[in-house]
């Protein structure tokens, strides 16, 4: 069930005269969040488990199907190996809270699922999603002679674009690590959003998860 709860809160500021501010705070339930997530099992996360998670961007790869063959030394082809199959990330939302005077979010939740291994952290961002396109590039490689349409590829070539998306104004934060015998990754994001504002998560080897935020400050009009 759905439960939204309106808190007045009444803040005294004294400057000469006793003023007083009315804010509300709204509060949003896991519920809330899970009826804004859009794009489920679609994009794919474009950070590497070494990277600091800056700008990042989102590939949409269900239509990539290039090939490209490559030879050893003696002339034999490699069967190249197949992409795995990209893994799950699960988010709940302990609490939400929306500041709708101010335009302003603050979340607190953990993130299951996904790769593990000695530890791993989720990237997390709220910012405005931006639609975009991504080369995807082929580059000779040191093991032997690769080939693209029966073309041997001497220096790195685009060979197709993919549908992606990045974010702009955004803030990025980093999940407490998990573990495999600790799953969850604890989070607490914050900050200003708008009515086409998104909450990411995104993991390598995973599926970004979406959720379109910023529906949740409509819903306080």
């Amino acid at each position: 069930m759905k439960h939204i709860i309106i808190l007045t809160l009444l803040n005294f500021s004294l400057n000469g005269n006793a003023q007083s501010l009315i804010d509300s705070i709204i509060l949003f339930d896991n519920y809330s969040l899970q009826s804004c997530k859009n794009y489920e099992n679609i994009f794919q996360c474009n950070i590497s488990p070494f990277s600091d998670g800056q700008n990042p961007i989102f590939r949409d790869e269900r239509d990539f199907n290039i090939k490209a063959t490559l030879f050893a030394e003696n002339g034999k082809e490699i069967e190249l190996p197949q992409r795995p199959d990209k893994l799950k990330l699960e988010v709940f939302a302990d609490s939400i809270k929306v500041y709708p005077l101010l335009n302003t979010i603050e979340i607190n939740g953990y993130v299951t699922g996904g790769w593990y291994g000695a530890g791993s952290h989720v990237h997390v961002y709220l910012g405005q999603k931006v639609d975009t396109i991504m080369n995807i590039t082929l580059s000779p490689n040191l093991h032997g002679p690769t080939y693209y349409n029966d073309k041997k590829v001497k220096e790195p070539i685009v060979i197709t674009t993919l549908p992606a998306i990045k974010l702009e104004n955004y803030i990025h934060i980093k999940s407490e690590v998990g573990f495999e015998n600790h799953p969850k990754r604890a989070f607490r994001i914050s900050g200003q959003f708008n009515n086409k504002s998104i909450l990411a998560f995104g993991l390598s080897s995973s599926y970004v998860e979406i959720f379109e935020i910023g529906e949740l400050l409509t819903k306080t009009e």
